[in-house]
């Protein structure tokens, strides 16, 4: 069976994450590093942002499902973010509460980027069958830049 094209969704996560990792949230940042009140505060706005989209401002829980995977992040801030966390952050941020409202609102799933999940099953970390019905309807990538960076 031909599948169409999976629609794409630019998570940029510079909206926020580079500006808060550099800017902080009160006074002269001490570090450029991400607190948990940044992906607090990113996960709020980026909820915010996606419900407001033209794209998900017509979709409610009885939407045909929606099926996302995150296929891509990319660091483009000045500071070195190992993947391991970058992919951290997005989890942190899939798992949120303002996302998870989403998730229910507008009838939304996030699943396993492929080459995880086939990194997973070669080394055995999933039982027969894990996400057999993971079939993606949407891509997502996530960007981070800092706040200079962003501006330029």
């Amino acid at each position: 069976m031909a599948h169409a094209p999976l629609a794409r969704i630019a998570l940029v996560a510079p909206l926020l994450l580079g500006t808060l990792a550099l800017c902080g949230c009160a006074g002269t940042p001490k570090s450029s590093a991400l607190t948990s009140d940044d992906l607090s505060t990113t996960a709020t706005e980026l909820a915010a942002k996606l419900a407001a989209s033209d794209f998900m401002r017509e979709r409610t829980p009885e939407s045909p499902r929606m099926v996302i995977a995150l296929n891509k992040v990319e660091n483009l801030s000045n500071d070195l973010i190992p993947s391991g966390e970058q992919w951290y952050m997005m989890v942190r941020l899939r798992d949120s509460m303002p996302i998870g409202s989403l998730r229910t609102q507008r009838n939304m799933a996030f699943v396993i980027p492929r080459e995880h999940l086939d990194a997973g099953a070669e080394a055995g970390n999933f039982p027969a069958g894990f996400a057999g019905s993971r079939e993606p309807t949407h891509e997502m990538s996530a960007t981070f830049r800092s706040s200079r960076r962003a501006a330029g």
